[in-house]
């Protein structure tokens, strides 16, 4: 029998990928050896199979770290290693897609989840999988002990092993319909855990609010001696040291202690406000300001986490005549790659990035001055290292928020009567969401509210579609979806929520912005993706401004930049329109067809579309979930025979445009 390539991140390019493995069926399953190159970068080497850490960031994010070594025992750590290359070789979607490293990375979860409970038992992972009766009693376990969310990971790796057979595998499970039924259930409770973010109540969104912006307040007026005493600090490693021994020679040539520090910047008023003692202290308390400042941008822009986390230095843009005020950055979930993204956002944001700069000025000169775009918040705790290297941004940049059960406690401290829930609150939540809270883990009267990225997208929504001040197109657009029933999702129930009430001023609210420039917005992103486009457009639309408008050259573009007042204006009149669509884009303001579930039929032969076929292959994707989702939960039905259908069809069209764009660039 001859050999099987397989190939871990097969989508990346070859000279970042890890090499082949041959696996040889004549020699028993698939296991790599000890040496085999499971991530590189730049040619170098950053994990191998034998490795207790697998760094995956190449193929996913900073975080896409697999940590065996947390796993007990030499046996279940080996077979967990087997489990997860399987899942890297086979797992993910059909037509050949893998999982990224952040996907992987995320499986391993589960993966620990087998290996810790048979070393519990004293078995081995495969002796759990191939006893029916055991993996019942497991499954239950778990869903009693673990998230639902740990459990969806549990039902993948199965699926997995079913694709293959036990002699390449090593694990010999076999499909029964009662797991099945366990893990599906289970399955549907983690979608609806996944995807109904918590909507924060008016008063704690304005508390927790008003608390920041007081650090802030009083902060500014120390930032001067604060960013002169953070000068002295990355300059001299024995500034600020209570024991001079823990120096080393050349450190102790300048060694200022800790008090004598302190009083030559005058700074004990701000250090007194916030326990400041000591070195590792006010690393501490840089890293509390910054994720402050953190909550706020989130609070007012509604970016995601990510974004949030990689936000470059300088970021804010002045509002101008034709703009109000923005912050840049970037995204890539709906596009797949960093694409650029503006938020419109308050005025008064401006003071968080400005404060942010200024603590991260000697911060970025002393960590990473090779970088033309350095990030704006830097983790305070690499100041701490005596390691001399040139880092890149992702091991740089601040973590996320809200991972964590305590994250309440590592920001600045907010008024706790303002943000502890009350039987107002949970009244307050279930007119918008139907929801059991007394089954939710922490949402319960007398505890703290615990703030997430997403919960601040999910309240703006809300708020902003209840004022009554603004478009769904308008926060679409502001939160990069690629659909606006995505858009829909998140403010879902705006109408029964509490409206802004008198702790919010209504009239610097985000959403006023947003209107005031809903035609400037709509304009912007037709320049960009239009006629600024650098890929082709299609459509029966998209092919007319192909030929007649979309800018070729450098000069024709310059006409376009120059000629945007005049289109603005032709906006403003209603003489032209423009909204994003899941295929590309619209042109038509009176579309009835837009939204309904039929649409890609609508808009694959209208008049006025324009397609791109990047989107399209996006929702090909899209559609794909869709439909695996359903043979889940209702395999056979009739939405899953439709939802397949669809999923056909829109392959089938992204295959017509590729041929085209292939036909295109060989006649070029």
């Amino acid at each position: 029998m001859s050999a099987v390539i397989l190939q871990p991140f097969k989508v990346f390019g070859e000279e970042i990928r890890p090499p082949r493995f041959e696996y040889e069926p004549k020699n028993g399953y698939i296991e790599p050896g000890e040496d085999y190159v499971v991530s590189w970068r730049n040619g170098i080497v950053l994990s191998r199979y034998g490795d207790d850490v697998w760094d995956l960031s190449p193929y996913g994010n900073k975080d896409s770290k697999v940590k065996f070594g947390t796993i007990p025992g030499d046996i279940q750590k080996k077979e967990a290693k087997r489990l997860l290359f399987i899942y890297m070789t086979h797992g993910g979607g059909r037509g050949g897609t893998l999982p990224a490293g952040s996907t992987v990375a995320s499986m391993f979860t589960a993966i620990r989840t087998f290996a810790e409970y048979a070393h519990q038992h004293t078995v081995s992972i495969s002796d759990l999988l191939k006893n029916n009766k055991k993996l019942k009693i497991f499954i239950a376990y778990s869903a009693r002990k673990h998230t639902s969310t740990r459990i969806f990971g549990l039902r993948t790796v199965l699926t997995t092993l079913e694709k293959i057979s036990a002699e390449r595998s090593g694990f010999a499970y076999k499909k029964d319909k009662v797991i099945t039924k366990m893990l599906n259930a289970i399955a549907r409770k983690a979608f609806d855990d996944q995807n109904q973010t918590l909507l924060i109540p008016v008063s704690i969104y304005a508390s927790a609010a008003k608390s920041r912006w007081k650090h802030i307040s009083f902060i500014e007026k120390h930032l001067t001696k604060l960013v002169a005493f953070l000068v002295d600090y990355t300059e001299y490693r024995g500034f600020g040291y209570k024991q001079k021994d823990q120096l080393t020679k050349d450190e102790q040539k300048y060694y200022v202690l800790w008090n004598e520090a302190v009083a030559k910047h005058d700074i004990q008023q701000l250090f007194n406000k916030y326990d400041v003692k000591t070195r590792q202290e006010f690393e501490s308390f840089l890293f509390s300001l910054q994720r402050t400042c953190r909550h706020l941008i989130h609070q007012y822009t509604g970016m995601r986490n990510s974004e949030g986390a990689n936000l470059t230095y300088d970021c804010w843009r002045d509002k101008r005549k034709e703009m109000p005020s923005r912050v840049f950055g970037k995204e890539k979930k709906v596009h797949g790659v960093p694409t650029a993204q503006v938020w419109i956002t308050h005025d008064e944001i401006e003071r968080v990035i400005d404060l942010l700069n200024a603590i991260g000025d000697p911060m970025r000169k002393k960590l990473c001055p090779h970088l033309k775009q350095p990030p704006l918040m830097i983790r305070p705790k690499l100041l701490a290292s005596r390691e001399i290297k040139e880092r890149n941004f992702d091991d740089l940049v601040s973590y996320p928020l809200g991972k964590q059960a305590n994250d309440l406690d590592l920001e600045l401290p907010l008024d706790i009567e303002g943000i502890t829930i009350t039987e107002e609150h949970i009244e307050e939540m279930s007119l918008v969401d139907d929801r059991d809270w007394s089954q939710h883990k922490w949402v319960r009267i007398g505890e703290k509210w615990r703030f997430a990225p997403h919960q601040y997208r999910r309240s703006l929504a809300v708020y902003a579609l209840g004022s009554g001040l603004v478009s769904l197109h308008a926060i679409k657009e502001q939160f990069g979806h690629l659909i606006s029933t995505m858009t829909a999702y998140y403010a879902n129930g705006y109408k029964r929520a509490r409206k802004l009430d008198g702790s919010i001023d209504e009239d610097s609210h985000i959403a006023r912005y947003i209107l005031g420039i809903r035609a400037e917005m709509k304009f912007y992103c037709y320049r960009k993706n239009v006629l600024l486009s650098k890929t082709p457009l299609w459509g029966a639309n998209g092919l007319h401004l192909a030929k007649h408008l979309v800018a070729k050259t450098p000069e024709e573009r310059e006409i376009v930049i120059r000629d945007s007042k005049k289109t603005i204006s032709k906006f403003k009149k209603g003489l032209i329109d423009y909204q994003d669509t899941a295929m590309g884009a619209c042109l038509n303001s009176q579309c009835s067809k837009f939204l309904l579930p039929d649409f890609f039929i609508s808009c694959k032969g209208c008049e006025h579309a324009i397609h791109k076929l990047k989107k399209i292959e996006i929702l090909a994707e899209k559609q794909r979930q869709v439909a695996m989702q359903w043979a889940n939960i209702h395999p056979d039905g009739i939405d899953h025979r439709t939802a397949v259908a669809l999923a056909i069809e829109i392959e089938n069209f992204a295959n017509v445009l590729r041929r085209k764009e292939k036909k295109e660039s060989e006649i070029a």
